[in-house]
């Protein structure tokens, strides 16, 4: 009849035990002996060679180094989002891969926040064309930046409609030589305006012929002569 081991003999094989035990004790009942516990390179004693620490690419019991993808150890060559190696794709600010969201300037993704010329969010100031912020150069009819031309009543760049005195496009309305549109004044051949001026027959300028006395009378004060 086998004896009962001794305390001694039970607090050394529990010691034993212990030992070979990772941070998750194995318990004794799964152990029928010291012996089946195996201590793998990285010094950790369990009964699960499936958790026994490996070499990294650079050889390292328990290393961390890797390959990249193009097979270098420790490498700095990745996939991008889409298994690409060295690619260029990149998930954007909604998760998609190569997406188009982005974040807006009130850091709202695909939100439509913009920062204006002086970098203000949703603020006013543009460029010109000269790409100068709040600047004043336009662009003329002809798409040239501050230049000369402009569209007529017509609406053609640079043609030649124009209003007449009395705002009709291409009208034939004009003013007279005292600025009255449609008016009668004409200047006569001195170029004086609603002078009396005339020249003959030949072409030569006349003298105005002589009031009668009725004319006359009319541009006396009091009508006297």
């Amino acid at each position: 009849m086998c004896s009962k081991p001794s305390f001694a003999l039970q607090v050394l094989l529990l010691s034993l035990l212990t030992a070979c035990t990772t941070e998750e004790p194995v318990s004794p009942r799964t152990i029928t002996s010291p012996a089946e516990c195996t201590e793998d390179q990285c010094g950790v004693c369990d009964l699960d060679p499936s958790n026994d620490c490996g070499q990294d690419c650079q050889g390292e019991w328990g290393g961390d180094a890797t390959e990249d993808c193009v097979g270098v150890c420790n490498g700095g060559s990745f996939r991008d989002c889409e298994g690409v190696c060295n690619g260029e794709a990149v998930e954007d600010c909604a998760g998609v891969c190569d997406g188009n969201a982005v974040l807006d300037c009130s850091g709202v993704c695909d939100g439509e926040g913009i920062a204006d010329c002086t970098g203000a969010c949703n603020g006013e100031a543009v460029e010109d064309c000269a790409g100068v912020c709040e600047g004043l150069a336009v662009l003329d009819c002809d798409e040239t930046c501050n230049g000369e031309a402009e569209q007529d009543c017509e609406g053609i760049c640079n043609g030649e409609a124009t209003l007449d005195c009395e705002g009709v496009c291409n009208g034939e309305a004009v003013e007279d030589c005292e600025g009255i549109c449609n008016g009668q004044t004409a200047v006569d051949c001195t170029g004086t305006c609603n002078g009396e001026a005339i020249k003959d027959c030949a072409g030569a300028v006349m003298a105005a012929p002589p009031k009668t006395a009725k004319e006359s009378a009319e541009v006396l004060p009091n009508g006297t002569v």
